[in-house]
């Protein structure tokens, strides 16, 4: 078994281990998406869910 380095978070909006988006401590330039619902939505949809949840980590972050 590997150990991995613990990975910290800023922002963190958490559903499992599936799907989840943040800003890493390590870059906080860059939200991170992995969200598996999005391949069950409509293709339309998909680009505009993974933008307004980037989104909303943003704005809550900059008010923080």
């Amino acid at each position: 078994m590997t150990l991995t380095p613990a990975e910290y978070w800023s922002i963190l909006l958490f559903k499992d281990a599936f799907n989840f988006a943040g800003i890493k401590e390590s870059d906080p330039s860059r939200v991170n998406n992995r969200w598996d619902v999005v391949l069950h939505l409509p293709a339309v949809t998909q680009k505009k869910f993974l933008y307004l949840t980037a989104e909303f980590i943003l704005k809550v972050s900059r008010h923080n």
